[in-house]
């Protein structure tokens, strides 16, 4: 092997559990291994003080409601980063609604987000149902369902994509906003609502999934169609488990939701040779054999502070069938409370853990947030460069 191998020769290797010259890092390859806003603007003035770095402003969100940054390209740089993003545009018939108030807005599901109280630095939170007062399958088919197919959701992204496989060295990873499954059924409904259709009202449930499997292949089909040949990995997102457990039992999962999101990612398996990426937080090694069994490639993250996520164990069990991206290194305790001696070592465990081999591409558990000290977020990605050496292969 070459001394030094490209960033998309690199990711692509860790993709098939192989080693390269170094351990590959994610920094924005996807909007939930990025940074919050309040993180991106102290990390930024921080880079700006102490070595000059140059300064992006504003801000680009690459989703709003999650207040989730996209770095600029001097900083992705700095720290080594070997993933760039390639995400879908908003639809046109929405574009007018998205975020025209900084208080609050209408998602294209029609659900209504609320930015907390607490301030700009957090999360939108889901405030308005649109179907929590009704249970009615003909209500479904009378509601107003985001359009998949809607082409500003691809504009100049195949010139972007051209552009990032031709003139850069990177892998991409390919996004489409808005692609959950089981998710939507509760921002539609409420959480509580969603949980007690799963056991009570199993049809109209059913139907919702229907429903929403239509939208997100339409989705699917305008995105790939227009960068399938050039991306790496696509994304797709739903969290399924708390902290501790699971939130649904294994089996409701397999007869109300797997079937779903097999039939997803078949699809999308038809229309690209990309990876797919499975975003999903908490306690989700119950479900790990399934996300398998229906395709899934690469899981993130590897919510290192969650029960049954022990990284060490997860590699012996799953690291020759699940390429693990994320896990370098726990965001909710170490990366914000800890010194920067603790990073440094939170760092070493988890590589220790997940490189060997191949199969891992360094991030860390979750969005970087706004009470991360900068000089924690410069020890974790100079850190991981460095250890990153050490698990290559020559």
């Amino acid at each position: 092997m070459k001394d030094e191998l490209t960033s998309r020769e690199r990711v692509r290797l860790a993709f098939d559990h192989k080693e390269s010259d170094r351990v590959p890092l994610d920094l924005g390859g996807t909007y939930v291994s990025t940074l919050s806003l309040g993180a991106y603007e102290q990390l930024a003035g921080h880079l700006e003080n102490a070595e000059g770095l140059r300064r992006q402003d504003p801000p680009r969100f690459v989703l709003r409601w999650g207040q989730s940054v996209r770095p600029s390209e001097d900083m992705l740089q700095r720290f080594h980063i070997d993933t760039r993003p390639l995400y879908s545009r908003p639809p046109r018939y929405w574009r007018d609604l998205n975020y025209t108030k900084l208080e609050s807005f209408v998602d294209e599901w029609g659900v209504l987000r609320k930015r907390s109280e607490a301030g700009k630095y957090h999360f939108y939170d889901v405030v308005g149902y649109p179907l929590s007062d009704t249970d009615s399958i003909d209500d479904l088919e009378k509601f107003r369902w985001p359009v998949g197919s809607d082409p500003g959701r691809i504009e100049g992204l195949r010139e972007e994509a051209q552009y990032l496989y031709n003139h850069t060295q990177y892998a991409i990873i390919g996004g489409v906003m808005g692609v959950d499954m089981f998710e939507v059924c509760w921002f539609l409904r409420g959480y509580e609502n969603a949980l007690m259709d799963l056991a009570m009202n199993q049809e109209f449930t059913h139907a919702m999934l229907r429903k929403i499997l239509e939208v997100q292949k339409a989705k699917f089909t305008s995105y790939l169609g227009a960068v399938g040949e050039y991306i790496d990995a696509v994304v797709i997102v739903d969290d399924f488990a708390t902290q501790n457990s699971l939130f649904l039992s294994p089996g409701t999962y397999r007869t109300m939701i797997k079937p779903y999101q097999k039939d997803l990612i078949d699809h999308i398996k038809n229309l690209t040779q990309a990876k797919i990426l499975m975003h999903s937080c908490g306690a989700i090694r119950p479900l790990l054999r399934d996300f398998i069994e229906i395709g899934i490639d690469i899981i993130q993250p590897v919510q290192v502070s969650a029960a049954g996520m022990d990284t060490r164990e997860l590699k012996q069990e799953f690291g020759d069938r699940l390429c693990f991206f994320g896990g370098g290194c726990d965001s909710q305790h170490v990366l914000p409370h800890g010194t920067v001696d603790d990073v440094r070592a939170e760092v070493e465990r988890r590589m220790s853990d997940l490189a060997p081999g191949g199969g891992f591409v360094f991030s860390p558990v979750h969005n970087v947030q706004f009470d991360v000290p900068p000089q924690n977020v410069v020890a974790m990605f100079d850190h991981a460069f460095q250890c990153s050496q050490r698990y290559g292969s020559t």
